[in-house]
């Protein structure tokens, strides 16, 4: 009888280390290939299949749903806190971290599966990154740095996810929010367009600047004792300044493709042995 106890309970402790280890992170190659296509985009989107916590139980920890890795430069972390009902997207640069919360109190019931979807919108000015589940809409970060930036400064641009084994996850380069949603099949997406962006997600601690680097631009505070000047024509004001937004737009993505095609000429030469380097030969 204590035998067959004994065995039992090793048995149970095996079992609870296997389960340990196929929920660990892993890297995904296939959907850093893909993520990797994606950051160059102007717009792109991931989906992410929940189908609840491990086991059936909720933890009081947030689980780390993915990773991604610009080594040496940046991470970008999103998380599920089915405890507090919140999405978390955390950033490290420079040894500085960046907290952001999207509140999805649904995330708390362990009872259905769910599909989180992130639309990731990299043209500025106006970037964002727009967090659905299940079809409905939980909020909108302005990012003042995006994820294409992000890559492009660095002098070898290449990055890596590792995920959860039990989150699936897929990258959709060159993809807007509603071309995701409607092939999840969701209903109302065009009647549902114009309110997307109405509503922001919320920020973890006040800050004292109006922005972060990967979040909310806060609202400005008008000062009482600065008086509001109407001598210049507004509209000409504003025409003005719209104009010069579409040329820093346009110059912006002028230099990111050139950076681009540098990278890919520099791994060209690289890769180049014989053909190049003909007085060379491999020893």
């Amino acid at each position: 009888m204590r035998a067959t106890t004994i065995f039992v309970a090793l048995a149970a402790c095996a079992l609870l280390v296997f389960n340990a280890r196929t929920d660990a992170a892993t890297v995904d190659n296939d959907a850093s290939k893909a993520f990797e296509e994606a950051v160059t985009s102007d717009r792109f989107t991931i989906v992410v299949k929940d189908e609840g916590p491990p086991n059936g139980r909720k933890h009081r920890k947030p689980e780390t749903v993915a990773t991604i890795e610009f080594p040496g430069s940046y991470q970008f972390v999103l998380k599920i806190d089915r405890f507090e009902g919140q999405v978390i997207i955390s950033t490290k640069s420079n040894g500085n971290t960046q907290t952001e919360f999207y509140n999805v109190k649904s995330l708390s019931s362990n009872m259905s599966s769910k599909t989180l979807v992130l639309a990731v919108d990299q043209r500025k000015p106006g970037a964002t990154m727009t967090l659905y589940v299940n079809c409905e809409h939980f909020g909108t970060l302005q990012t003042i740095k995006t994820l294409r930036e992000v890559y492009f400064d660095m002098r070898d641009p290449h990055l890596q996810m590792t995920r959860e084994k039990r989150f699936a996850i897929q990258v959709f380069p060159d993809t807007d929010w509603k071309t995701t949603l409607t092939a999840q099949k969701c209903p109302n997406v065009e009647d549902d367009a114009e309110d997307v962006e109405q509503m922001p997600a919320i920020q973890s601690q006040p800050q004292p600047l109006s922005v972060t680097e990967i979040g909310i631009r806060m609202p400005s505070i008008g000062r009482g004792d600065i008086p509001i000047n109407h001598d210049c024509d507004d509209l000409f004001f504003v025409k003005t300044i719209q104009e010069l937004m579409q040329m820093v737009k346009k110059l912006r993505e002028d230099v990111e493709a050139q950076r681009l095609e540098i990278y890919r000429l520099r791994q060209l030469l690289e890769q180049c042995d014989d053909f190049c380097r003909p007085g060379m030969r491999k020893t």
